[in-house]
């Protein structure tokens, strides 16, 4: 079995388990939902966001396919540096006004102090969304709340989809996400540098 065949399949087993936890996932031919994105201004949706993101990490908790484990690059920090080190080697051919060149170099240094702080951080890991978004939690006609997007889905700190709840829905989000899962002391030390790394890689 190929590495796309095995996420696929790992995919596949993630979205079952969470069905069978009582979780509305749209990711499967029986689960089809007809929604709209949560609005990342209307604090009712943010406080679902983070309610909704909090009960998929509680209901993965028990969830372990064959070899999981810690990634080499979690965060994903590994690619954000080469694509910064792709936009670099661009920027040699068009030689761009200086400001340009001050911000790539800036945004660099950005991402190397945050990738020392969470590289080797002991927090809390297991099956991530990976992509937490508006467009991947929707609201349906009758107010139930869904999962989808879970392309990204992989064993990861926890702290990967927080920090995107956070920066995508903002605080209230997070406090409905701690009602329901609170963080760990080091979680809640690192979460602004977590959300940090988001916003940098948003700029990349």
């Amino acid at each position: 079995m190929g590495n796309d065949d095995a996420r696929d399949a790992v995919r596949h087993a993630f979205v079952e388990h969470l069905i069978s936890r009582g979780l509305r996932v749209r990711g499967s031919v029986r689960t089809e939902v007809d929604g709209w994105p949560l609005r990342t201004e209307d604090p009712e949706d943010a406080a679902l966001a983070g309610e909704t993101l909090a009960r998929l990490h509680l209901a993965a908790a028990d969830f372990a396919p064959p070899g999981a484990g810690a990634e080499r690059d979690p965060w994903g920090i590994e690619h954000d540096l080469e694509r910064l080190r792709r936009r670099e080697q661009q920027m040699q051919t068009y030689l761009p006004a200086p400001e340009v060149t001050e911000s790539v170099r800036e945004l660099g240094e950005a991402l190397a102090e945050a990738a020392g702080e969470l590289r080797h951080a002991d927090l809390p890991a297991g099956m991530v969304h990976g992509d937490v978004r508006p467009e991947n939690l929707l609201r349906d006609a009758k107010g139930e709340a869904w999962v989808t997007g879970l392309n990204e889905c992989r064993w990861a700190p926890l702290l990967v989809d927080v920090a995107a709840l956070a920066h995508a829905f903002g605080q209230q989000a997070l406090a409905a996400y701690e009602r329901c899962r609170p963080l760990t002391e080091t979680e809640r030390r690192l979460a602004p540098t977590a959300v940090r790394l988001i916003s940098i890689r948003s700029r990349i």
